[in-house]
């Protein structure tokens, strides 16, 4: 029962906050930010529930309507370009940061060489906010898929960073 009140919930703030002209997962963002209690397995719980049904299938479906929004002749090669650069710098940055962060918490070497990527690459969340600021009209058509493509570059660019780590990590393990 605590389960579907709490999905009822989310659909109500994300109906008020719709209806209120604001984008509607704002709603639902602010009512797992500040309704969910982190005291005991509650919120554990819902996320056991709901985590496979979301990974299946909501996470496609928001994907694939991204790329059914974004126009990419908007960008001129130039964008591109700084796409790229934008992306690689801030990987550097990123990774870096992290990395440092990790060996402070003794997790030097390959942990936190994982740690590190696993925390410069979130192209997902980009994607959520600059969503979030279309629908408002915060952003234009043009920005949008200028954050999509870097947010694909952070997305694509995890798995084969994460494996190349492996793969050096397993390399200097058998000499």
């Amino acid at each position: 029962f605590v389960v579907w009140l709490a999905l009822f919930s989310l659909l109500a703030c994300g109906y008020i906050t719709q209806a209120t002209t604001l984008a509607a997962r704002l709603g639902g963002f602010a009512f797992g930010l500040f309704a969910i209690p982190r005291i005991g397995t509650f919120a554990q719980d819902l996320r056991k529930f709901f985590e496979t049904p979301i990974v299946l299938i909501f996470i496609p479906i928001f994907y694939a309507w991204n790329g059914i929004r974004v126009d990419f002749f908007l960008l001129s090669g130039r964008d591109v370009a700084c796409a790229f650069l934008l992306w690689g710098i801030s990987f550097a940055v990123k990774f870096s940061a992290m990395y440092m962060l990790a060996c402070a918490n003794r997790m030097q070497g390959f942990k936190g060489a994982f740690f590190g990527i696993a925390h410069a690459t979130k192209g997902f969340a980009g994607a959520i906010i600059c969503n979030v600021a279309l629908e408002v009209g915060f952003i234009s058509k043009r920005y949008f898929a200028l954050v999509m493509l870097f947010s694909v570059l952070s997305t694509v660019t995890t798995t084969p960073l994460i494996r190349l780590i492996q793969l050096i990590e397993t390399c200097l393990k058998q000499r």
